[in-house]
């Protein structure tokens, strides 16, 4: 099965989530977990975006070790093709 990635701005708490369902019990939308508290429970299926790197990794080429600077671009490069068509000054960088 093929993966999304739905960008939105995150909640501080799960009633103020698209994902929230008011049923008979308050629940998650995306686990059907009850909703008990304020806040981001542990639980919370919605992950922070990365951010932009700057910093190269560093691999083994034989006896010695580089920086992969071809890492860092890939890496940056995949972050812009998830934010694609979301508002520039939305987006954070760290460059």
């Amino acid at each position: 099965m093929s993966k999304s990635i739905l960008v939105i701005d995150t909640p501080e708490n799960c009633d103020q989530c698209p994902c929230f369902l008011e049923v008979a019990t308050d629940c998650c939308g995306v686990n059907g977990k009850d909703i008990d508290g304020h806040g981001k429970p542990d639980w919370c299926p919605l992950k922070e975006m990365v951010e932009k790197t700057s910093v190269g990794i560093e691999v083994c080429i034989g006896n010695k070790t580089e920086c992969v600077k071809s890492y860092v671009d890939g890496y940056n490069a995949c972050i812009d093709e998830i934010l694609k068509g979301v508002n520039r000054d939305e987006q954070r960088t760290s460059l």
